[in-house]
């Protein structure tokens, strides 16, 4: 029996409701990635489309940035901005949380967790051939697996509406340290 796509279970993005996205200061926050590098990129051979990662919460997308570094310096912080896009419409997001789609599609929390990014791949191909606006997932770099992040496939028009980005407040950074990020001050050699 052949999985239907197109009825795998969703969540519903309202339009008008916030995602936080961090980002390099010189890049534009609106980058949706054409590469098959990260967790939900088209897979190989299969016709590109973008990708753009975002969180619900502005922790979770400071956890999904830094999270596998541990200990940063202040100018690493200094080189990036955070950034809020709307939803311009309803999004139809591809839960990978519900606990149907074990038995129904064959997705388990590797999906959203696992280091071999082919599995993940395959499935955005999937959903997004079927329609869906994006996937909401579970971040990697939270040990209590709570935090959620949200792919979003490039669309046209624009699914998203674009805020003017912002330098990465220190109550962020504060908040980073509950999962044992620490921020050091930058040393310079003269």
């Amino acid at each position: 029996m052949t999985a239907d796509w197109r009825q795998f279970p969703t969540r519903t993005l309202r339009a008008g409701s916030s995602l936080h996205r961090i980002h390099r200061a010189d890049r534009a926050a609106d980058h949706y990635d054409t590469t098959d590098r990260h967790r939900f990129g088209a897979p190989p051979g299969h016709q590109r489309y973008g990708v753009c990662y975002l969180a619900p919460e502005p922790i979770a997308a400071y956890i999904e940035v830094f999270g596998r570094i541990g200990t940063l310096g202040t100018a690493e912080i200094d080189s990036r901005r955070i950034s809020e896009a709307t939803g311009a419409r309803d999004l139809r997001l591809a839960d990978l949380s519900h606990r149907s789609v074990l038995g129904r599609f064959g997705v388990t929390a590797a999906h959203s967790t696992g280091t071999d990014y082919t599995p993940s791949q395959q499935l955005s191909g999937r959903l997004h051939d079927a329609g869906h606006d994006g996937i909401v997932y579970r971040v990697r770099h939270d040990p209590q697996m709570q935090l959620e992040a949200v792919a979003v496939f490039a669309r046209q028009p624009s699914p998203l509406n674009w805020h003017d980005p912002q330098p990465i407040p220190n109550s962020l950074v504060r908040q980073g340290q509950r999962f044992g990020i620490r921020v050091l001050p930058t040393l310079t050699l003269e």
